[in-house]
């Protein structure tokens, strides 16, 4: 497109150019022309001044000497000349008979009145008619015709002069306006070009530099005035649609909530109760057969006894019940916060007393960095078990090997606490769903998939916010951020 528009200015500039040069030319042509034929005028009246001033006052003396003068080589602008009198030739050339018939008439009157006078007969041919001698009753003229093709070559070569200078000046303007359009105009257009492009790819880079044509700074300002524009709403477009879709999962949380919430109040009370004197009998059992046989697998002697291995896993399943609709319970009944101000390194250290000797703690690598000082208002329950929860999960994720990693600090008036391990990370696919209710990357029976939603909702309600950062195989981070209450 820049380049037909380049091409097209530079065609109209030069046809103006070429048009300024042409005129220019015929101009000079047609006072060149003048010029040589008052040349030719003045010429020929200094010839019959010279001639006047040896004519002697008497008539037939004068005509005497005029039979008698030699009137060739005088002037090259000269083809012919002759000294008439009453249209006869007293010497030089007879050139009153090769005057065409139209022109004839009016030599004949010149010469009879004795008048000076000049004939246009055609291009550059021109007959002049100068007296000499206007002694009563005698009048001598000098007539001369221009020599044509002196004239034509001398028009010829200053025609040949003026083509090379318009040629030269035609390219040397030329190369000139194209060079000063190409960098005042072309250049900052072919960068507006690509602004423009950029902005219908989605990169609204803006033009930095203004040109420096007038015109063309008018229309950068006002294209980087609509860029800006444009980013600003599409900005406030991306804003308002994240926002959407965090009402739209939180609605359909909420809605989930209010499921879960029917399906938790029923299973507390229609199973709850039931299981509560199921697990006090297989308790009793399990006491009652203690004390007659060994533990599965710790004897000292005689075989387990299958039944009491029977009682010892269905009170386990039981148990596993149990905690299942405490963890519902608590996902769903939202309690009042109890708020305190609390060292966030003595919740640390509750948290890891309650774990530390657990089993899957061997073999892990434990690094905290949470200074003593640290103090924040908050629930302390509610971000104890936010705790407990982010790092029970990183010790499942080291299985037995690798570094877990806990950090405290504060950031923008923010409590940010990190909770990171090497473990085998979370797979990409799964990063959005990490929070949802029963969502669990655990093997069958290892996991409800409510630690996580339950930590949600925690940070919520604590009008935090939480983020996980996670690569295969390179561990998982989790970062929590709490305002002071």
């Amino acid at each position: 497109m820049l380049k037909g528009l380049r091409s097209r200015v530079i065609l109209f500039q030069s046809v103006l150019i070429a048009g300024a040069f042409i005129l220019t030319g015929i101009v000079l042509y047609q006072m060149q022309k003048s010029d040589l034929l008052r040349a030719f005028m003045q010429q020929a009246e200094t010839t019959a001044a010279v001639i006047r001033r040896q004519m002697p006052d008497n008539a037939a003396d004068a005509g005497q000497m005029a039979r008698g003068m030699k009137l060739t080589g005088l002037s090259p602008l000269f083809s012919r000349i002759a000294l008439v009198s009453r249209s006869r030739t007293l010497a030089g050339d007879d050139i009153t008979r090769d005057i065409p018939a139209r022109f004839s008439a009016r030599l004949s009157t010149l010469i009879t009145g004795c008048r000076p006078g000049v004939i246009n007969m055609s291009n550059m041919r021109l007959i002049s008619l100068v007296p000499v001698h206007a002694a009563p009753g005698a009048c001598i003229s000098l007539i001369v015709e221009s020599n044509s093709a002196y004239l034509m070559k001398k028009l010829l070569l200053l025609i040949e002069v003026l083509g090379s200078y318009i040629g030269l000046n035609f390219f040397i303007v030329t190369m000139i306006t194209w060079f000063i359009l190409d960098r005042s105009t072309i250049m900052p257009l072919r960068r507006f070009e690509q602004a423009v492009e950029g902005v219908s790819s989605g990169d609204y880079p803006g033009m930095k530099e203004l040109p420096a044509a007038a015109e063309l700074r008018q229309i950068v300002r006002a294209f980087n005035t609509m860029t800006d524009a444009i980013q600003t709403k599409e900005q406030r477009l991306k804003n308002t649609i994240q926002e959407l879709k965090e009402t739209q999962s939180l609605v359909v949380q909420r809605e989930k909530l209010a499921t879960i919430g029917s399906l938790a109040s029923g299973i507390s009370h229609e199973i709850g109760n039931p299981l509560s004197a199921i697990i006090s009998m297989l308790e009793t059992v399990k006491a009652d057969a203690a004390s007659r046989v060994n533990r599965p697998g710790q004897g000292t002697g005689g075989a387990p006894d299958p039944a009491v291995d029977m009682i010892v896993r269905s009170l386990d399943e039981a148990y596993r019940i149990d905690a299942l609709i405490k963890q519902l319970l608590l996902y769903v009944r939202q309690k009042p916060a109890v708020l305190s101000s609390l060292p966030v390194k003595a919740l640390y250290d509750d948290v890891m007393a309650s774990i530390s000797h657990s089993r899957k703690m061997q073999g892990i690598g434990v690094t905290a960095d949470i200074p003593p000082e640290l103090t924040w208002r908050t629930d302390y329950e509610k971000l104890r078990q936010v705790l407990l929860n982010l790092i029970t999960n990183a010790v499942d994720a080291l299985h037995g090997q690798g570094r877990l990693t806990v950090t405290a600090s504060t950031d923008r008036r923010q409590l940010v606490i990190e909770v990171s391990d090497t473990g085998e990370g979370i797979d990409t696919r799964n990063l959005d769903r990490i929070f949802e209710p029963f969502f669990t990357t655990k093997g069958a029976g290892k996991g409800t998939g409510l630690g996580l939603a339950i930590v949600k909702n925690i940070i919520r309600e604590l009008n935090g916010d939480i983020t996980v950062s996670s690569s295969a195989q390179a561990g998982t981070t989790f970062t929590i951020r709490i305002p002071p209450a």
